[in-house]
């Protein structure tokens, strides 16, 4: 990154979006050069073809978007006007990769949400099922954070996003992994009836439990591995603090069990921390601890890793003998 931060005002079109969509690959958060990258586009937008310019803005709210429902960032003006001027240049194959839930949440301002939630319905034909799913949670991101735009909905385009909400939408098949499992067997010994790893409309779950509260709220746990931190920290990705308020808007307590802590607590007393993190209130909004070092960071991923990687080994060749009591 030394050596690209001292071109990146040099660069062309596909080397700026090919520098954002490299970190949001490896989820490699640098706010310095996600600053510098887009003010070398809002600085000669002309030079920027429409196709790179979606990904470089979908991967900037990725790194820079705001806490949702909070206020917009300074340039959102600038950035929503130029948006709109590129899609219009456009077919329908390219505009759909523009809805994205990130930045209609926490990067555009209302001209534009409104500009492309009525425009995607226009086009929906085009749509393959990934397409239609961020759509789903981008209508769902504005209805909650922006419900005045929602509101001035063109009827045609509301009763799409309703209709869309009843339809089949075939989502990525996911398997739970080891640490998931391994939560899933401590809420058994609790005799917490729950489910693991399905979709709940546009969101994946890990975990929900099966008996709603008595003021109709429902419990879940999303089991965070290192892959909902930015690369060697502690800090979580924009997309699950995003996902995390919407779902508690939409009446979920949603507890979390991040890999750190869980590695921390002796095997013998997981139960009971669980039990504590099940009778304690689910909090709002996902806060990021105080950044710890990097070095450390690697050295619990390491160690991390090596647990999976013998709890995998012993599912594999070590199969559980079954006690028929006889």
């Amino acid at each position: 990154l030394p050596v690209i931060k001292n071109k990146i005002e040099s660069m062309h079109s596909h080397g700026l979006m090919s520098v954002m969509w490299m970190m949001r690959r490896m989820q490699l958060q640098d706010r310095e050069v996600c600053q510098r990258v887009i003010g070398a586009v809002l600085a000669n937008p002309d030079a920027i073809r429409p196709i790179d310019y979606i990904k470089i803005i979908n991967c900037y709210s990725f790194f820079t978007g705001g806490a949702p429902g909070g206020p917009l960032p300074s340039n959102s003006d600038q950035i929503s006007q130029l948006t709109i001027n590129k899609l219009e240049t456009i077919f329908a194959q390219q505009f759909r990769n523009a809805v994205n839930p990130m930045p209609m949440a926490v990067l555009y301002n209302d001209e534009a949400k409104d500009y492309i939630l009525d425009r995607l319905r226009k086009v929906h034909i085009t749509c393959r099922p990934q397409h239609l799913m961020a759509a789903y949670e981008s209508a769902v991101a504005v209805r909650v954070l922006a419900p005045q735009v929602f509101h001035n909905l063109h009827p045609q385009s509301k009763s799409f996003y309703s209709k869309l909400s009843e339809r089949y939408i075939k989502a990525r098949s996911r398997e739970p992994s080891p640490l998931l499992w391994d939560v899933s067997d401590k809420l058994s010994e609790l005799e917490m009836m729950h489910r693991n790893t399905f979709q709940w409309g546009p969101f994946p779950m890990d975990i929900a439990l099966e008996d709603a509260l008595g003021n109709g709220r429902r419990d879940c746990i999303f089991v965070d591995s290192p892959t909902s931190f930015y690369l060697s920290t502690n800090q979580y990705l924009a997309r699950k603090k995003l996902r995390h308020h919407l779902l508690t808007s939409l009446g979920w307590n949603v507890r979390r069990v991040r890999w750190d802590d869980w590695l921390s607590v002796e095997p013998e007393k997981r139960v009971e921390w669980l039990r504590v993190l099940m009778s304690s209130p689910a909090p709002p909004e996902l806060l990021d601890l105080e950044l710890s070092p990097v070095k450390e960071q690697l050295t619990e991923f390491m160690r991390f890793k090596a647990i999976v990687k013998q709890q995998r080994y012993q599912d594999r060749y070590e199969p559980e003998t079954m006690d028929l009591g006889l």
